[in-house]
């Protein structure tokens, strides 16, 4: 680049950087303060005490808690957690109501994991969670009161105890977003009919035709007919087939082209399927089948049945080539199976659900999945089976929480670090600058941010150096006042590094280190998470930090530098 052209691109970034700070400080005055952050739980509240109380914050807590194939139930249906992409709302439920309904993650978590816990029976549950997931669980006596436990404390109950862990998981939940369909309920109940056993007479038309043997089926169309006034044609065939046809606008062969429903329309859908896909023969506990050879339809089938307050499991079965009928199958079917038995426990020899597995998984691509809500609790799907399970909570708290003191105007400057284990390639080999560097390993946090004020808020912020990445080599070299800084996934910094960045605080800054003890990769060193905590314990220096589960005189920076290098030489012998 010659010496003009490259005082002509100093000139236009010069331009951008003042753009940018008079939007920045535009959008900074114009949005609107977010509603204060409101705990979920016991370990939000203690984590949003120590924010407000202490100069330095350690959570060692879990974040991530299933695997890629885990769906998420959004707006158009079940998808897969690791396919989630900004914009998709996802299904929160509220454990004191029972209820579900459709939101914007608070976060989107996605964190290296090597191994989960797979729990898994004949009919009810599969879930692969790790060690810290907060499982939510009822008793036997009391399944309107929800309880959570961690897997690891699960698992040490189960194996205690010849029966296993007696602790029940919910299969269901009221879901309150439902769209109404916009149908009578006669008109409702056709549309039943003609997505179980009709066919277009021709694709340009709305005509359906119905071929039925069956007297039951007959009759109960006609009944339909009847009652909306419609018009009709009825002839026999020679095959034997009693043939009915009629004029619908609107109709369509497929449950799943009708948005997810609410619950009086999924009450009368539940009701007319008996009448055609399913049997008719109740056992103990369990309903009539709904059969099926579009996995969509299934879907919306199980969703019904889950709106009407059964537990509902989805089997398949290849009939690919068998005769039956006169002709060869082409297609998988699906089954969806419904009980009234809503409460699964993981017993060794549940009677319900069968033998119960819990067995060591290794992730497929090596991470785990979640999402924070703003309930404290997600609707999953996996292998079919819909399950009521926690969510991770401590980054939605951290980070709202310095977001708002940003827009506040109470500090000048956030700062975001994470160590470079774990990313890959060291961070010179890392491709583009600083921004491409880190952004990509600090999503959780940034969703936070776009989340609770909007994207164009983040990039301004960003923009004038407001919010800014700094690498950990580089944070060990720098002091910091009237900022607050963040470190995500500090299990994998070394006692050194640890050390180094806990000395770097001014008295007007705060540093909040987050990370999970359980997933660290130091490769056989102890980890700066552990070793932090434990030192802050052991010295008491309660006064000035906070642990949530989740010549020393000339430093100036602040009282809790001095404190944590004193401790040091203590402990040194100095």
């Amino acid at each position: 680049m010659s010496r003009r052209q490259s005082r002509k691109e100093s000139r236009k970034d010069l331009r951008r950087e003042a753009l940018v700070t008079r939007k920045g400080k535009r959008e900074f005055e114009e949005v609107v303060l977010a509603k204060p952050v409101v705990p979920q739980n016991q370990f939000q509240s203690e984590l949003l005490n120590a924010i407000k109380t202490k100069q330095v914050v350690f959570t060692d807590a879990p974040a991530g808690c299933v695997d890629k194939d885990t769906e998420f139930l959004s707006e158009s249906g079940w998808k897969k957690i690791s396919d989630y992409v900004e914009g998709d709302l996802i299904t929160a439920v509220n454990l004191t109501t029972g209820e579900s309904h459709l939101e914007k993650p608070v976060a989107y978590i996605k964190q290296e994991c090597k191994e989960l816990n797979l729990f898994k029976t004949h009919r009810g549950i599969s879930q692969a969670l790790c060690d810290d997931h907060n499982v939510v669980y009822y008793r036997k006596g009391d399944k309107d009161k929800a309880n959570k436990i961690k897997v690891s404390d699960l698992l040490s109950r189960h194996h205690k105890k010849k029966i296993g862990f007696e602790g029940l998981i919910k299969t269901t939940s009221n879901f309150v977003s439902g769209k109404d369909l916009g149908l009578s309920e006669p008109e409702l109940r056709l549309h039943v009919a003609i997505k179980a056993d009709a066919h277009l007479e021709t694709e340009s038309t709305s005509r359906f035709v119905f071929r039925l043997k069956k007297e039951r089926k007959i009759s109960r169309l006609k009944e339909l007919l009847s009652t909306l006034h419609l018009d009709y044609s009825e002839k026999s065939d020679d095959t034997g087939f009693h043939v009915i046809s009629f004029s619908l606008l609107g109709a369509t062969k497929r449950y799943k082209d009708w948005p997810l429903c609410n619950k009086s329309d999924a009450k009368i859908i539940f009701d007319e399927i008996k009448f055609w896909d399913g049997g008719f023969v109740l056992q103990g506990n369990r309903l009539p089948p709904f059969f099926t050879s579009d996995k969509g339809d299934a879907d919306y089938i199980q969703f019904v049945g889950m709106q009407c307050g059964y537990k509902s499991s989805i089997i398949s079965y290849d009939r690919v080539g068998r005769e039956y009928g006169g002709y060869t199958r082409k297609s998988l079917e699906y089954r969806v199976y419904f009980s009234k038995q809503t409460h699964i426990s993981i017993t060794p020899n549940n009677p319900h659900s069968g033998k119960a597995v819990i067995t060591k998984m290794k992730t497929e691509d090596g991470f785990k999945y979640c999402f924070t809500t703003s309930t404290g609790a997600l609707l999953l799907r996996r292998d079919n089976n819909i399950f009521v399970t926690g969510n991770c909570g401590k980054t939605f708290v951290i980070t709202s929480t310095v977001i708002d003191a940003l827009k506040s105007g109470k500090i000048q400057k956030i700062i975001l670090s994470r160590p470079s284990v774990g990313m890959g390639n060291s961070l010179g080999l890392l491709p583009g600058g600083m921004r491409e560097k880190f952004e990509p390993y600090l999503m959780p946090i940034i969703d936070v941010i776009t989340q609770r004020y909007g994207k164009g808020f983040y990039e301004c912020q960003l923009g004038n150096s407001n919010i800014e990445f700094v690498p950990l080599e580089y944070l060990r070299g720098r002091s910091f006042n009237d900022a607050i800084v963040i470190v995500d996934e500090f299990q994998n910094t070394t006692k050194d590094e640890a050390f180094s960045i806990m000395t770097r605080l001014g008295e007007t800054s705060q540093l909040f280190c987050m990370g999970d003890t359980n997933q660290h990769d130091m490769r056989g060193r102890e980890s700066g998470l552990t070793w932090a905590t434990n030192f802050i314990d052991e010295h008491d220096l309660y006064e000035f930090a906070e642990i949530v589960d989740g010549e020393s005189d000339d430093i100036v920076r602040s009282g809790f530098c001095k404190a944590i290098v004193k401790a040091m030489e203590k402990e040194q012998g100095k």
